[in-house]
């Protein structure tokens, strides 16, 4: 039995080393059906849930500031697993 890594990768589907290159490791480009796939599985969760369920569709930033991780109990339990920016960046 094969790992859903190793499957994508053996199909061309994800590409490991380009995602490392682009942004370092624990990140995969998806390429072809497989990013077809993802961006289909995310329209209709997005359509099922704001036209059957009554949620409001919304855009917020992609990058927030650590009280907001606070708030949203991303913090101080996955503090490891973030990627985080200089406070000197100029973003």
């Amino acid at each position: 039995v094969k790992e859903h890594f190793e499957v994508g990768e053996a199909l061309g589907m994800m590409d490991f080393e380009r995602a490392a290159k682009l942004s370092g490791s624990r990140f995969t480009v998806l390429r072809s059906q497989l990013a077809r796939m993802e961006r289909a599985l995310g329209q209709f969760m997005l359509d099922l849930h704001t036209t059957e369920h009554g949620y409001e569709e919304i855009q917020p930033p992609l990058m927030v500031n650590a009280d907001t991780m606070f708030g949203t109990g991303q913090l101080p339990k996955f503090e490891g697993d973030l990627f985080k920016t200089e406070k000197s960046a100029s973003i």
